[in-house]
């Protein structure tokens, strides 16, 4: 379960599972997909200490699991902030 997650500048914040949240329901709007079961499972694959780049990659990669065009648009909307951020 994330504890801390280190933001892009290198500062450390506490994990805030509703700020997560909002970013996967904006992610997925309109598109039907059940992403709280997926970021539930990806939450609890992390260890407790994770950057934002790996927990935004982590968050991405089952969404394109998913096989369909939705999924695939909420993973690039996952995906854009780390490529933008890079």
């Amino acid at each position: 379960m994330i504890k801390t997650v280190i933001k892009h500048d290198g500062t450390r914040e506490d994990w805030q599972g509703v700020k997560f949240s909002r970013w996967n329901e904006w992610a997925a709007r309109d598109l039907g997909i059940d992403w709280p079961t997926i970021m539930l499972d990806v939450v609890n694959d992390c260890p407790s200490t994770i950057t934002s780049h790996d927990l935004q990659l982590k968050a991405a990669r089952p969404i394109v699991r998913g096989g369909t065009w939705n999924h695939y648009l909420m993973a690039g909307a996952m995906y854009a902030p780390y490529l933008h951020k890079k």
